[in-house]
């Protein structure tokens, strides 16, 4: 949609705007921007409390802590990162610290 502007407007006992994500890596969220730059995002951007806590419903304790763990792991070690070029913090890490140690072999 292209428009100077847009008003959601609904009279009722509630109004929800929705936005799917076609995938749990994908974000689904409101950017507020200026000239194509962002400048504010609301929503849960693939938060581990949105995406443990709200998208899941774990029976005991012990479900939620593997399930923040699986989830820990994969942000880390799987989803690509916009601040580091797309690769995944882990990835990241993990090179620069060979980086270093090659550094100090060689000097």
């Amino acid at each position: 949609m292209t428009a100077p502007a847009s008003l959601f407007s609904h009279e009722g006992a509630g109004h929800q705007i929705k936005v799917n994500k076609a995938a749990a890596a994908n974000t689904a969220s409101l950017l507020f921007q200026s000239g194509f730059s962002g400048r504010a995002e609301i929503g849960p951007a693939g938060s581990l409390k949105y995406e443990c806590v709200y998208m899941h419903v774990s029976e005991t304790g012990s479900q939620a802590k593997a399930g923040a763990s699986r989830w820990i792991t994969f942000y880390n070690h799987q989803r690509p990162h916009a601040a580091h070029g797309g690769q995944a913090p882990a990835v990241v890490y993990f090179n620069q610290i060979e980086t270093d140690q090659q550094g100090q072999r060689v000097a």
